[in-house]
């Protein structure tokens, strides 16, 4: 239910995990008593021990989205911003500023995060297209809207807006199950017949983004690759 909730935009995004972290300690309380109850029926007798079950494993079937997240916070780096090149990120010219004090801060990847980056994602690096610049701006928002991202800053093709040799497309994207919101932004540059592209993704909420970042950018940037190669009739990947 908080899950719905947070995705119809009844509550924000701090209430859903004061939700979640209530949830999470009621199922571990449940799964003891459970357990607690199968002991006891075991050793002294009684009834109630399919009761007792039933709820151990509804404790089990909520905590399992806990266990995988917990996995996935030691079996992942603690970061939340992932850029293509960590270097020199793409800007976050118009998210930034809706930005609020309980959210992370937009600024510099630092050098040990970079390192990190890196070290542990070194398949997140940029694309080049032999695609123009603003056939690859039209395919970026296809595949933004295809994903339900909210779309905040991108020339519009429709009132024939020139694309400049070099723009950032900002989107607001969310998590697939709770729809928490991250922010993403996907530099286009004009390369004079080929057009180059990097992408960052910044998590809004928590100092560990359990991978969530990179694997957008993956997802995001292999359907780029290949709505791209169907557009030029070539073959691309990353660039080298």
């Amino acid at each position: 239910m908080g899950a719905l909730v947070h995705r119809s935009a009844l509550i924000d995004t701090i209430s859903l995990f004061w939700i979640l972290g209530t949830v999470g300690l009621l199922a571990t309380l449940g799964l003891g008593l459970s357990l607690a109850g199968l002991w006891r029926i075991w050793r002294e007798g009684g009834v109630g021990s399919r009761d007792a079950l039933v709820g151990g494993l509804v404790a089990v079937a909520v905590l399992t989205p806990f266990a995988v997240d917990g996995y996935r916070f030691f079996a992942y780096p603690p970061l939340y911003d992932i850029a293509t090149d960590p270097v020199d990120p793409p800007r976050f010219a118009f998210l930034q500023a809706s930005r609020t004090p309980q959210m992370n801060e937009i600024g510099p990847i630092g050098d040990e995060a970079a390192a990190t980056q890196q070290e542990r994602y070194p398949e997140i690096t940029g694309r080049r297209y032999d695609l123009g610049a603003d056939r690859i701006v039209a395919i970026v928002r296809q595949l933004m809207g295809g994903r339900g991202w909210a779309v905040i800053h991108a020339p519009d093709a429709a009132r024939d807006e020139p694309i400049a040799s070099e723009i950032t497309l900002e989107a607001v994207a969310y998590s697939p199950l709770l729809a928490i919101p991250g922010d993403v932004a996907v530099r286009i540059l004009d390369e004079q017949g080929t057009t180059y592209v990097d992408m960052r993704s910044a998590s809004r909420f928590g100092l560990h983004d359990f991978g969530e970042n990179a694997r957008r950018i993956a997802s995001f940037l292999s359907d780029l690759d290949t709505e791209a190669s169907l557009q030029a009739g070539v073959a691309v990947g990353p660039s080298e």
